[in-house]
């Protein structure tokens, strides 16, 4: 029978890091004239942003055209001590907030006009504009939009004291769909229309040693992660991935405590812990960070992922995914065969996990014996398939034709 062999062998890093080598991620800049850096955000994989306090406490945007090898301060103003949200069409075009006064230059940060919002309308936690005169604010009290600029806003919503944009602390909707996730507290919640409404789906499991218990972070593409705090003990982590059919399955065994987290190029989902970047699904260490440096906030676009901690910026390169000095470890063999994925395991025993490109769980906990072959159908797509061994993990990319 003919068989396409994607990989005749796995291949796996020494101390359980799978096909993830340290490399991945870099420190690649220091800046000296910051202290602490808050939030990054990215045009393209070279063009980009970082926020944070400057040396003397001021609130400060730099700007990179150069994938973050040199930056260039676009904002700085004397009396704001405190880190501005932004938000930007294009290089040219950006907006930085705070309070009630928004910013906004057309000229990439060589000048600035500012706005201030009425007191009866709130204080400002997020400005995105669609366009040069189509742009959404959202406040303290409501949502409104404007179709010129901002020279005019009319009310979308005044919020209620229970309305969920006013509570949620995290949300995640698929562009494309408007279908996506929030979060309240322990509660899950699920939307189909871009956050116009919003479906409680499920609770944080309670344990009865825990004080309180709370959601950290979600992504539509399909993690979820939460915290425990059990008093003078401390806290404990949880993480949770969704499933192909839309059910959200607890991970064993898994208690890291992920401060920020975010869904990567090619299914990847990582979060931060203790000096740590993880994979969320494996729980594999793929970068430890120098020092007694951390991070705030971590992001991706295309193929290029990136973070920003105290006065430092870090990058992660995709096409670096797949470390170049590996020990090949004949233990499992991974191939297509029709409509299934086979994996051999000659000499050591494992269980599969399938994962589709989106991050959602397709298969979870299937066993292969030493000198076993198991053969599990699948759709047409692209997989990762990822075997927790005896010794290490491994994980594979195949496509299914």
């Amino acid at each position: 029978m003919k068989f396409k062999l994607l990989t005749a062998v796995l291949f796996a890093t020494i101390g359980n890091h799978a096909l993830y080598s340290q490399n991945s991620w870099n420190l690649k800049y220091t800046f000296t004239d910051h202290s602490q850096n808050w939030a990054a955000a990215f045009i393209d994989e070279n063009k980009g942003f970082v926020s944070g306090f400057t040396n003397d406490g001021k609130g400060a945007i730099k700007y990179t055209a150069d994938g973050g090898t040199t930056w260039t301060e676009i904002f700085k103003q004397n009396n704001l001590g405190y880190v501005p949200g932004f938000s930007f069409l294009d290089e040219n075009n950006i907006w930085a907030f705070h309070d009630q006064n928004i910013y906004k230059t057309t000229n990439g940060g060589i000048s600035w006009t500012i706005s201030t919002v009425s007191n009866s309308m709130g204080y400002l936690r997020s400005v995105k504009y669609s366009s040069l005169t189509e742009g959404i604010m959202k406040t303290s009290k409501g949502k409104y939009k404007t179709t010129d600029g901002g020279q005019n806003w009319t009310v979308v919503k005044i919020y209620s004291s229970n309305d969920f944009e006013l509570n949620s602390n995290g949300q995640s909707i698929n562009p494309s769909t408007g279908e996506g996730y929030g979060i309240i507290g322990m509660y899950l919640y699920q939307t189909n229309d871009y956050g116009e409404t919003w479906t409680q789906i499920l609770t944080m499991p309670n344990y009865s040693t825990a004080q309180s218990r709370r959601y950290t972070s979600v992504h539509y593409k399909g993690y979820l992660t939460g915290e425990y705090f059990y008093g003078t003990l401390g806290y404990d982590g949880t993480t949770f991935l969704k499933s192909s059919n839309n059910i959200w399955q607890k991970l064993p065994n898994n208690f890291i405590r992920y401060a920020v987290t975010d869904a990567f190029p090619d299914g990847m989902f990582m979060g931060y812990a203790d000096q740590k970047i993880y994979n969320i699904k494996t729980k594999d260490v793929i970068y430890t960070l120098p020092g007694n440096e951390y991070i705030s906030y971590m992001g991706s676009i295309g193929n290029v992922g990136h973070a920003v901690g105290g006065n430092k910026f870090y990058k992660y390169s995709n096409a670096s995914a797949l470390a170049t000095q590996e020990t090949t470890v004949n233990s499992f063999k991974v191939y297509t065969q029709n409509n299934s994925v086979v994996v051999q395991s000659p000499s050591t025993r494992g269980n599969i996990s399938i994962y589709d490109m989106s991050g959602a769980l397709i298969k979870s906990g299937v066993p292969v014996k030493k000198g076993e072959t198991k053969t599990i159908e699948l759709n047409q797509g692209v997989y990762i398939v990822t075997i927790h061994g005896e010794q290490r993990d491994y994980s594979q990319k195949i496509q299914i034709k």
